[in-house]
């Protein structure tokens, strides 16, 4: 079997106070690119689902949290959580995203 990247990229628009809520991206990988949205506004936490957690949930209290603003990029490394706020009570964010995620042919 050989294994090849697969992708798939997009958007992610929150709302003033949105959240998007936590998830696990598995064997893949992302890139987030932060578009628009009031500067230091957009809160990303961070986390290693814990390992003695059978479901993989998100660990609020283990996570680290950055505030990020327009032209700033992050990633997040294969099985871990991530998860978005917009602190911003005044303006969208809008994010722009690639998933790596490697496909086996066989």
């Amino acid at each position: 079997a050989e294994v090849f990247p697969g992708w798939s990229s997009g958007v992610v628009e929150l709302a003033p106070r949105a959240v998007k809520g936590d998830e696990t991206v598995g064997v893949a990988e992302m890139v987030f690119f932060v578009g628009t949205c009031q500067a230091g506004s957009l809160e990303v936490a961070l986390a290693a689902p814990d390992p003695d957690d059978a479901l993989g949930e998100f660990d609020a209290a283990a996570a680290q949290r950055f505030l990020l603003s327009p032209g700033d990029q992050f990633h997040v490394p294969p099985n871990n959580t991530y998860r978005l706020e917009n602190r911003s009570t005044e303006q969208s964010c809008k994010l722009f995203f690639c998933q790596i995620k490697p496909v086996v042919t066989q």
